[in-house]
């Protein structure tokens, strides 16, 4: 990697102008959450993590509503992976004291859970944004609090408030102006750092609990395309949110332009992707990016039982995004987010492990993840929230 050219005061400088609500990586690749999203609302595109854990953190996806009966009303539900809520093996110590804990997690590593699951709700549990973001974005600001608050600054702020105290202290002009622009951002950064806070002292980050899903190896037979078959990786995850934090059906903005877009998600009657068509997501890790409908493809990333009971790859057919230009579409931590056309038309969810392989990543079509939800939950009928 090439060295910078910039000197330190050039990188503290442009540090200074750096606008606070950009999401950056920090140096252990976690990006620092917005002041907007320590917020009531759900906000899809931006992380959720297991509950009060560090396992990681993954991409809340949008919202769906589901009515049980042909006159019942529908309920709104967020939807994720279920790898993105299922805690893996050194992260359950609390969890497997919860009575049928252990039961339910070995029951889950291949089979779907319904409404009537009698441990799903009591054993996993969803926090947005994740409590490793949420810490390590209450870390970075206090540490740039700390790091502007220089000696000199200390000793021009002691001198100003000694002056105002009434001392025998004059300052210069020059001087509590140069004192007032430091103190501006630190301000800025310290109103930042309170909410963020506040936000985690209240435990506002609780989202809600998985009431269904997919379970974590599973496959199905579905069409392809042209009336070919094939199996798919089935990998989602239904979570009853709190209603205090239920928001709007839109794609976080992460970019100037994103806002100005002001997309909203919506659910076509017929999604039939082409190859090369211009697919985008708004997730965790990579924020807004672009892509190109790659087909459905084979893929190793499933995973099945052999007659020894050990786990194997399996190949599988998987819908494909190609990244457009030098940018990932998606990288760990985007499992979960939606990906839409520009218009908003919902064209499927990012699968776990959103890693590229050859600069190509994977979903799950939007009508096989609705369907599979039905098979599964025995609804009436299931759809993209309005």
């Amino acid at each position: 990697m090439a060295s910078s050219s910039k000197s330190p005061s050039s990188k503290s400088a442009d540090a200074e102008n750096q606008p606070l609500n950009t999401f950056q990586q920090d140096k252990s690749g976690v990006p620092e959450v917005s002041i907007e999203v320590c917020s009531a609302s759900t906000l899809p595109g931006v992380s959720i993590g297991i509950h009060n854990s560090s396992a990681g953190s993954s991409t809340l996806g949008e919202a769906i509503q589901l009515r049980d009966y042909r006159d019942s009303e529908w309920r709104t539900l967020y939807l994720t992976c279920f790898h993105c809520v299922f805690p893996p093996p050194q992260h359950r110590e609390s969890l497997i004291q919860i009575h049928g804990a252990k039961q339910g997690l070995d029951r889950w590593e291949d089979k779907p859970a319904n409404f009537h699951d009698p441990q799903i709700r009591e054993v996993l549990r969803v926090d947005h944004p994740s409590r490793r973001d949420l810490e390590a974005a209450i870390a970075t600001d206090k540490s740039t609090i700390q790091q502007r608050k220089t000696p000199a600054y200390q000793r021009m702020e002691s001198r100003i408030k000694a002056e105002e105290a009434g001392e025998d202290v004059f300052v210069e002009p020059r001087e509590r102006q140069r004192y007032e622009k430091i103190l501006k951002p630190i301000e800025m950064f310290q109103e930042r750092l309170d909410k963020s806070e506040s936000f985690w002292h209240k435990k506002l980050y609780y989202l809600g609990r998985v009431i269904a899903g997919s379970g974590l190896h599973r496959t199905k037979e579905r069409f392809i395309d042209g009336g070919r078959t094939g199996v798919e990786t089935m990998d989602w995850a239904l979570i009853s949110a709190l209603k205090t934090r239920e928001g709007l059906n839109k794609p976080f903005p992460y970019t100037e332009r994103a806002k100005l877009l002001n997309i909203t998600y919506y659910q076509a009657s017929d999604v039939q992707p082409e190859l090369d068509m211009e697919l985008h997501k708004s997730g965790r890790s990579t924020q807004c990016t672009q892509g190109r409908y790659n087909g459905a493809i084979s893929a190793a990333i499933a995973r099945t039982e052999d007659s020894n009971i050990c786990w194997v790859s399996m190949t599988t057919y998987e819908h494909a995004v190609a990244r457009t230009g030098n940018k990932p579409f998606a990288k760990p931590g985007d499992s979960g987010s939606w990906i839409f056309t520009p218009q908003g038309e919902v064209v499927g969810m990012m699968l776990y492990g959103a890693c590229e392989r050859l600069n190509i990543v994977y979903f799950m079509h939007i009508d096989d993840i609705l369907q599979d939800i039905k098979d599964v939950t025995h609804a009436f009928d299931v759809r993209i929230a309005e």
